[in-house]
């Protein structure tokens, strides 16, 4: 009863989320009524994309700019035309949104540079709406993001509580009384809900940038947490990672994609466990914490920048690199910052993050455009020292030696998948890879690891299946160590074969296929051209049950025949004897 009072008490508050944030609120509802057009259109390429990414931008933007109107206490002439000027920014900014979203001939948005200029502004925008109203008063910040997060807390929980309710009705409605009802009122009910009614909880108990925080303290629960489970768990972390770092120095490998994934998901945990213990009532604990554990983290910052260098040496940049580097160097500042400021003044990471966020996803120094020219630059390097590229006019060499042939490839590759073949200058006009042999003299030639990914890859066109004198027909889905069932049969894995089983009082084995051997014997009918599904097919007959297996697609995957790496889609025909 108490949770349903809550949510009553805040269904009743939204009015006070329209008197302080109307515009945003306006914006949810939009939101809300484009997604529930999109939920009823018929067409599957997201009609109102378009419309919904915008009305989600223009939710925070004009957020941030009633943030920002509401932290001026002071209403001087001065300060209504920095708001003004604050709103015509908005108006502007969203016009660029929706101008940046514009679909293309294939009625796609999200494309190209915009996914980044999108959501790189998005967030840039929500991480403005956290230090915003702040900026004149400084203290107290920590308290102010605690405030934030909680008031997304409740507005989510309320809002999963009024969605399960109203599903709840829907569903007494549909079966219980006989009223048919469309399935698409539960999403409809659930945008509404998610939008419009989550929106609104949070704005009401959004927290007033005039109030001083600085007393308040963070719950107990969360306080034990982040003492007793986070931050120990973090500290035993940091010992595993310095003796995984000693074992590479030891064996001189740099295994450079793992120390990336491994140092930043810690950076950014430990980041905002630091962060945070500034609000822990056990105040000494949380003073060491701020004083001594941004240490421990330097030296592994360190080996990240050091494995990122010889990667961004070795392959130039791509967008997961630039941004990979941005975020260390975000991290890295933040850190030296904990190790100087003690944990104060920390509106300063809010800022620092804003604009690089702001830099990675816009302009010149974008993650996009940044990666475009470090390839380009890459490729340009690559055909010039090997003669194949004079002056600005590419010569073609089928003669070169296979490594060039594949660095190149994976360039063109590259740029082709997440770029466009336009961006790199000394290409010819309406270049395609079609026109490699032509202009480079070779055709796309990729390493065996991305090349040949899938080469022990088999699927069968959609095929009438045959099943002349058998009675049941059953279709599975197996993979390396699993065990699946259809119907009464069972199927596992079992010393490099198939092993299929009917499942009765006494279990009957019925057929075992070596995986190898069906292995080897696709590729051979690869090797000859295509076949049908009848080839890669076995029948036969066991303890009175005639059968029939048909493998529709098998795939031994990452360039090895392994049966530790393997799945496979099957049909198994049968044919029981009579009972």
């Amino acid at each position: 009863m108490e949770l349903l009072r809550g949510i009553w008490k805040n269904l009743k508050n939204t009015k006070i989320s329209f008197q302080r944030f109307p515009i945003p609120m306006i914006f949810s509802m939009i939101a809300a009524y484009f997604l529930i057009r999109q939920n009823h259109s018929d067409d599957s390429n997201f009609t109102y994309l378009r419309e919904i990414l915008t009305a989600i931008y223009g939710f925070f933007a004009f957020l941030l700019v009633r943030l920002l109107a509401s932290s001026m206490e002071k209403k001087t002439s001065k300060s209504r035309t920095l708001v003004a000027l604050a709103y015509c920014g908005a108006i502007l900014a969203l016009g660029g949104i929706y101008y940046i979203l514009r679909p293309d001939s294939t009625g796609q948005v999200l494309i190209l540079d915009r996914p980044y200029m999108y959501y790189g502004g998005l967030i840039a925008t929500i991480i403005g709406c956290s230090f915003v109203a702040k900026l004149d008063r400084w203290e107290g910040f920590v308290s102010y993001i605690l405030r934030i997060l909680y008031a997304e807390a409740l507005a989510l929980s309320y809002t999963i509580v009024l969605y399960l309710g109203i599903s709840s009705v829907i569903f007494a409605l549909d079966k219980l009384l006989g009223i048919p009802i469309d399935y698409r009122t539960y999403f409809d009910a659930f945008y509404i809900c998610g939008a419009t009614f989550q929106a609104g909880v949070f704005l009401s108990n959004y927290p007033k940038a005039e109030v001083i925080y600085e007393k308040y303290s963070m719950s107990k629960p969360l306080g034990v947490l982040l003492m007793y489970i986070v931050t120990p768990l973090l500290i035993l972390y940091s010992g595993i990672l310095y003796i995984y770092f000693g074992k590479l120095f030891i064996t001189k490998s740099m295994p450079v994609h793992l120390i990336s994934g491994l140092v930043l998901s810690y950076g950014v945990v430990s980041v905002a466990n630091t962060f945070f213990q500034v609000k822990l009532k056990q105040v000494d604990f949380s003073k060491k914490v701020v004083k001594i554990y941004p240490y421990l983290s330097l030296p592994l910052f360190l080996m990240f920048f050091i494995a990122l260098y010889l990667r961004i040496k070795a392959y130039g940049f791509t967008e997961n690199r630039y941004m990979g580097l941005l975020l260390g160097i975000w991290l890295t500042f933040a850190t030296i910052y904990f190790i100087i400021k003690k944990g104060k003044d920390t509106i300063i990471l809010a800022i620092v993050l804003f604009f690089i966020v702001i830099i990675g996803s816009f302009g010149p120094m974008s993650a996009y455009h940044v990666a475009a020219s470090s390839q380009s630059m890459r490729l340009e390097k690559i055909l010039r020292e090997n003669q194949m590229l004079q002056g600005d006019k590419i010569v073609g060499n089928k003669k070169i030696n296979t490594e060039v042939k594949h660095e190149v490839s994976e360039i063109l590759e590259y740029m082709d998948r997440h770029h466009e073949l336009k961006e790199i200058a000394f290409l010819p006009e309406g270049f395609t890879m079609d026109d490699m042999t032509e202009v480079l003299g070779f055709e796309l030639e990729l390493p065996e690891t991305v090349a040949d990914s899938n080469k022990y890859f088999y699927s069968v066109d959609e095929e009438a299946i045959n099943i002349t004198g058998f009675h049941q027909l059953y279709r599975g889905d197996i993979y390396s160590g699993n065990v699946v069932r259809t119907g009464p049969y069972e199927y596992k894995t079992e010393n490099n074969q198939i092993v299929i089983t009917k499942i009765q009082e006494v279990p009957k084995e019925i057929l075992r296929i070596p995986i190898l051997d069906i292995g080897k014997k696709m590729e051979t009918l690869n090797r000859d051209g295509a076949f049908s599904g009848d080839e890669l097919s076995i029948i036969g007959e066991s303890e009175g049950i005639k059968y029939k297996f048909i493998f529709t697609e098998l795939n031994f995957y990452g360039g090895e025949m392994d049966v530790n790496n393997f799945n496979a889609s099957f049909y198994l025909l049968v044919n029981e004897p009579e009972k």
